[in-house]
């Protein structure tokens, strides 16, 4: 007796595309705006926006501090919720090393510059 799996495997391939398809749908991306603040700098706290945009395989990113003037983030990668970005600031002359983790709608890393390290924390702006 011959049995007809056919019934069975369009169910599993259904299956399996619905899901594919909910899981890429839902992915989590940092694209936006998010505000943020490094604290305890030596001019202060520095705050600003940092924005992130989807671009073909990755991401590009700006930085504006409402202080230190804007950059681009250079090198810029984000695995697994995991941000690193090299940012050239041209107001104090320096280039700052941004690390940190997405979590959702909050992000939580920290600043390098010029061997001293500051804790940044930032939201994302929601858009109305």
């Amino acid at each position: 007796m011959k049995r007809n799996y056919k019934p069975y495997l369009v169910l599993a391939l259904t299956l399996f595309l619905a899901v594919g398809c909910a899981s890429l749908k839902n992915k989590y991306t940092p694209a936006g705006t998010w505000n943020y603040v490094v604290k305890d700098t030596p001019m202060g706290d520095a705050v600003g926006t940092m924005s992130i945009t989807s671009v073909d395989d990755g991401f590009s990113g700006k930085m504006i501090t409402d202080n230190f003037g804007e950059g681009n983030m250079d090198n810029l990668t984000i695995v697994d919720n995991q941000l690193t970005a090299s940012v050239y600031l041209a107001g104090p002359g320096i280039t700052i090393d941004v690390k940190g983790l997405f979590e959702g709608e909050t992000f939580t890393g920290s600043v390098n510059a010029n061997g001293d390290e500051y804790p940044m924390t930032a939201t994302r702006k929601v858009v109305q």
